[in-house]
């Protein structure tokens, strides 16, 4: 005999998706290598109408040994430029019917349908962020879409409205790393690698990330390989079932939204994905009849996110990269 569902069973979805809002936001960043990465180094910002960056771009020259008597000169000589990246709302909207609730048996039935719903729910977001984190085009001023690390590399474009030739050969540069060809090699790991660092305060990536044939090429270069006990306790490093290689003791991930023939190196302290206060540790959820669809209700997962970039030529993209067999 079917068990009768309560009569508060529409209440009893939208407090599901509400307990498990936060429990759905894990999961979205769980779904990829670079999205947990990001999450793991995230910002927390509680406003503002754009997330802004300070950029240190030059020394002011004012520094200099003195004896007793001597005199400093006052004058201002801000060297600073900001970076100014926008708020974009990310959402998924979940449509739950009437007729669907009725036909469940129990309130754990209904229970188990509003699950089946947040796991749709959680690819698409996933989905959404990853792609454009990782769009091959990118407009600056746009306000739908987060600007793409691959633009970010690339050493022609404009980033959080700054231009890509800004403040060259200066103490902080904005110019991008970017080799755009050839047949995968250590040795091209290692020049990209030492581009980004060398110079510049020694800032050295903290990841790499790959797509198949990249990790797959660097596999067969390196031969032979053994995991790296980043821990240094001599256990096993939880890595959420991600592949994995290193390079030069750093993480080289196998990053499903990448082309063929692109790997990233990345800076944790560096790039950052900012995330509004109100959606930190969970998604806002919203729910609301739908006009005019009779037994339709429309519940919604959506959050506010944004960008931080700290100094682009610390970054690096190979792209169009040819692979070993």
């Amino acid at each position: 005999m079917a068990v009768p569902n309560s009569q508060y069973a529409n209440e009893l979805i939208a407090g599901t998706f509400e307990e498990c809002s936060g429990m759905v936001y894990d999961q979205v960043y769980r779904t990829t290598p670079l999205l947990d990465w990001l999450k793991r180094n995230q910002d927390v910002v509680g406003g503002g109408r754009l997330v802004t960056t300070k950029l240190l771009y030059a020394g002011g020259g004012r520094a200099k040994g003195f004896t007793t008597g001597s005199s400093f000169d006052l004058a201002q000589s801000d060297q600073f430029s900001r970076a100014m990246f926008p708020w974009v709302n990310y959402g998924v909207p979940v449509l739950v019917y009437d007729q669907d609730v009725m036909k469940n048996s129990g309130d754990a039935q209904i229970i188990d349908l509003a699950k089946e719903h947040m796991a749709e729910a959680k690819l698409d977001l996933a989905d959404a962020l990853a792609s454009d984190l990782l769009a091959a085009a990118y407009t600056d001023q746009s306000t739908s879409a987060l600007p793409s690390l691959l633009i970010a590399c690339d050493a022609t474009s404009t980033i959080g409205g700054i231009a890509y030739d800004a403040f060259p050969g200066s103490n902080f540069e904005w110019v991008a790393r970017l080799t755009s060809s050839g047949t995968f090699s250590i040795g091209m790991l290692e020049t990209a690698y030492n581009n980004c660092g060398l110079g510049k305060g020694g800032v050295y990536p903290t990841d790499l990330f790959g797509a198949q044939n990249m990790v797959e090429s660097y596999k067969n270069l390196a031969g032979d390989y053994a995991k790296v006990d980043i821990s240094g306790k001599g256990g096993t490093d939880v890595d959420l079932g991600f592949e994995r290689v290193y390079f030069r003791g750093k993480s080289f991930w196998l990053e499903p939204y990448l082309s063929s023939g692109v790997t990233l190196m990345l800076n944790k302290d560096l790039v950052k994905l900012v995330a509004h206060r109100r959606n930190a540790r969970r998604f806002i959820t919203e729910v609301k009849p739908v006009s005019r669809t009779p037994g339709a209700t429309e519940h919604t997962f959506w959050g506010m996110f944004s960008f931080r970039l700290k100094r682009r030529a610390s970054l690096a993209m190979l792209t169009g990269i040819t692979a070993v067999t």
